[in-house]
């Protein structure tokens, strides 16, 4: 799934949780400008290591919310509140040890489980 699929997903799944789904919003989360997020989208550029992990990590967590997954709901309500923002710059190892939840190690592309990054 390239980068602007993944932003569109994470867009309508916000607007489906009553948040706004704008670039704004989807640019504070991942510690971006809103005009990246545009040039992502565009292609005009591609994602650091960094901010690539960060979408793959926010992407994934919504992924397995949609999925009835409790913890990644719980874990998405947390980066969607006040201070949620900064949790991403966790990443994924950081949140898999507060966390002990092996299911953000899924595929970044698919969001399923048990695929190799």
């Amino acid at each position: 799934m390239s980068t602007a699929e993944k932003i569109a997903y994470v867009a309508k799944a916000l607007q489906r949780r009553g948040q706004a789904g704008s670039l704004a919003q989807i640019a504070r989360l991942l510690g971006v400008s809103p005009s990246t997020v545009t040039r992502w989208i565009a292609n005009d550029t591609v994602p650091n290591r960094s901010q690539q992990e960060k979408l793959d990590l926010l992407f994934r967590t919504i992924v397995n919310a949609d999925q009835g997954n409790e913890d990644a709901g719980r874990i998405l309500g947390s980066l969607l509140g006040a201070a949620g923002a900064g949790l991403l710059g966790l990443g994924t190892g950081g949140i898999l040890i507060a966390a002990g939840l092996g299911w953000l190690m899924s595929d970044p592309n698919t969001g399923q489980k048990g695929k190799k990054r």
